[in-house]
């Protein structure tokens, strides 16, 4: 641990010492630390900030070192020795939870675990907000629209029981086929030809 610290302490000098003196960055240039500090132009501190640039300016305000309503600056030192800091204290903690769990294979364990965790919570939590909402779609809009999205979300692999979906999606096209330019029949007709076309193309790539 303490040869990764001093690698860090090394690299950040090394870091400062290219950006800050030999090749400091062009005005219009995005640096992370430009991006950090900027904030929202439209709202003052600390609402201005985000994430740990938030928790940073609440601490370093109640500290004493930002004053009432001061903005970080990107260009001025207390800006920079702030965030080098901050990045600090980050690098140590992250060093120690890494020594802990190398050395606990129970940690460990239950790290990967909270890991898997949070993958399986994002993971379903898309399905049901993204998927949900697009199966929906099919049926909304006029009978065109809803043909179409039917036939996208078949391909796609996104309906769960295309058979009955395809019902649904015939039988809810029928009552909103008097706004489109082609007659009733001809509508229920050509969707009821490709919904089967697309259908049985799926079930031969399933097959294959």
């Amino acid at each position: 641990m303490g040869a990764a610290f001093l690698f860090y302490l090394g690299w950040q000098a090394s870091y400062l010492l290219y950006t800050e003196l030999l090749f400091p960055p062009a005005p219009g240039f995005e640096t992370s630390i430009r991006a950090l500090a900027g904030g929202k132009a439209d709202q003052p501190p600390p609402a201005c900030y985000s994430g740990i640039t938030h928790t940073t300016y609440r601490v370093t305000a109640y500290l004493g070192v930002m004053r009432h309503l001061e903005r970080f600056d990107a260009e001025h030192w207390k800006t920079k020795l702030v965030f080098v800091s901050v990045q600090l204290l980050y690098t140590g903690a992250t060093l120690l939870l890494a020594a802990a769990l190398w050395g606990s294979y129970y940690a460990h364990l239950a790290y990967l675990l909270a890991i898997l965790a949070c993958c399986i919570w994002n993971g379903g939590s898309y399905y049901i907000e993204v998927f949900s909402k697009a199966y929906r779609r099919q049926f909304e809009g006029d009978a065109e629209t809803r043909r179409r999205l039917t036939i996208e979300l078949l391909i796609n692999g996104n309906l769960p029981d295309a058979d009955a979906d395809a019902d649904e999606a015939r039988a809810d096209a029928t009552p909103a086929a008097d706004d489109d330019d082609a007659p009733e029949g001809e509508l229920e007709a050509e969707l009821e030809g490709e919904l089967a076309e697309v259908t049985s193309m799926e079930g031969r790539l399933k097959h294959d």
